[in-house]
């Protein structure tokens, strides 16, 4: 019983967060009528981390009513509280993914200094690249970059001067695809700089052809973030990546919401790559 509660709490969360594809893609919305159980819904959200996708795709500026309309009257009153609160969790992670896309101005602008070009991947690379319709919609914990590997040292140096300290070694480890993360004091996300994303020579993950198909990012001089195509293919393969040569059946709710959010986002120039 307990199996297919958690079963039927996950299906209520995965189509909420569904995106709706077109000119404009948004979300899908809440299903009129639906029951939502908020409590079970929000807990497992937060777990997975996608409450700010939630909070989006219920309360945010989306083509859908937000989700207090699709209630009962009379059970509005009762649902109107987790609905603020979602509200609250979009403006806060908003305002976090601003800073933290200061700090990815300034890492860029230190890197280039030292002809360093610098890819920013993974949640960063989702956030500076409007992937989703929101700002606040995708939280992220960390900032990843990924640098050509003849100028990893550099990139350390760099960022050393800059103020930021070392939680580990700052040298390429066997099984490993990025470095120690790297820390400052007064800002709100470690940076790890990447090198490698290939398990077993994986040629479309290789480094050279992320960063040489590289987009620039719009206010974030010199800085860039993954082609759509390989944006698709790592919101698939970065979370199943043991190291740099294993893949493990490990997919995150988060992953699959990035990939759905590529496609509906880039469709277009997913579908040139394909023709091309």
């Amino acid at each position: 019983m307990r199996t297919t509660k958690r079963f039927a709490t996950l299906q209520q969360l995965c189509a909420a967060l569904k995106p709706r594809g077109g000119a404009t893609p948004s979300w899908t919305g809440w299903p009129l009528g639906t029951a939502m159980n908020w409590p079970a819904v929000i807990e497992l959200a937060d777990r997975k981390a996608v409450l700010p996708t939630l909070a989006a795709a219920l309360t945010g500026d989306c083509d859908v009513e937000p989700a207090s309309t699709f209630l009962h009257q009379s059970q509005r009153d009762a649902h109107e509280p987790y609905v603020a609160a979602l509200r609250a969790s979009l403006a806060l992670n908003a305002a976090r993914n601003a800073r933290l896309a200061r700090q990815c101005a300034d890492i860029s602008a230190r890197l280039a200094a030292v002809d360093c070009p610098t890819v920013f991947l993974k949640g960063m690379g989702q956030i500076l690249g409007n992937t989703y319709p929101l700002q606040g919609a995708r939280l992220t914990t960390d900032i990843d970059v990924l640098v050509p590997r003849n100028r990893l040292g550099a990139a350390v140096d760099a960022l050393l001067a800059d103020g930021y300290t070392a939680s580990g070694p700052l040298t390429p480890q066997d099984g490993r695809h990025h470095l120690a993360p790297l820390v400052r004091r007064g800002e709100l996300a470690a940076v790890e700089l990447h090198f490698d994303f290939a398990p077993g020579g994986l040629r479309c993950l290789s480094p050279s052809s992320i960063l040489a198909e590289a987009r620039p990012v719009l206010g974030v001089d010199h800085g860039a973030v993954p082609s759509p195509t390989h944006a698709a293919i790592l919101a698939v393969a970065h979370s199943m990546l043991r190291g740099q040569h294993v893949l493990r059946p490990n997919f995150h709710v988060r992953d699959g919401l990035d990939l759905l959010w590529s496609i509906a986002s880039h469709h277009a120039d997913l579908r040139a790559a394909q023709d091309a």
